[in-house]
């Protein structure tokens, strides 16, 4: 953070050259929190950049919060309750059954068991076809009096052997 003295044209040059969020605070900012006014701030960022909207979304939270402990600080200072900011409290409770939990569980377990039989199989796949051509063995192979379907089909065979060793 440095302060800088910029008009909207600068903050673009500046927003453009840092590749990040600036965040303008105008002089009357500090006068009229103290007045117990709306302090405005300006949040400059090329929104259409995927890694700045990370930063925005933080220092605007960031702000919110600073925001609401002085909004509760003001109405401590005149003797309310903080707790008028707050008029719904909203308790959720959990009614779900150990059964129900447990097929949540199993149906998510699922999709990780076939997941890690196809990456099991997709190494071996890669390695007969990929793998094999870099080392040079392929051409070789291909030379054996085998017909090249029965080649294929046991290279599969082998991918989809590993697949299932892999529950093991």
């Amino acid at each position: 953070v440095r302060p800088v003295n910029a008009d909207r044209a600068r903050a673009r040059r500046l927003v453009e050259r840092q590749q990040g969020p600036l965040l303008y605070v105008p002089r009357e900012f500090g006068t009229r929190l103290a007045a117990g006014k709306p302090a405005p701030l300006r949040l400059y960022a090329d929104e259409s950049d995927r890694s700045v909207q990370g930063k925005v979304e933080r220092l605007s939270t960031l702000i919110g919060l600073y925001g609401g402990t002085i909004a509760r600080l003001r109405l401590v200072a005149r003797g309310l309750d903080p707790q008028l900011l707050v008029p719904i409290a909203l308790h959720p409770i959990d009614t779900s059954t150990p059964q129900s939990r447990a097929a949540l569980t199993l149906g998510m377990l699922s999709y990780a068991i076939v997941f890690t039989m196809l990456m099991s199989g997709l190494y071996i796949a890669i390695d007969t076809t990929a793998g094999e051509r870099e080392r040079g063995s392929l051409e070789p192979l291909l030379t054996v009096p085998v017909e090249r379907e029965h080649l294929v089909y046991g290279k599969m065979l082998a991918a989809c052997v590993m697949m299932f060793v892999s529950l093991v």
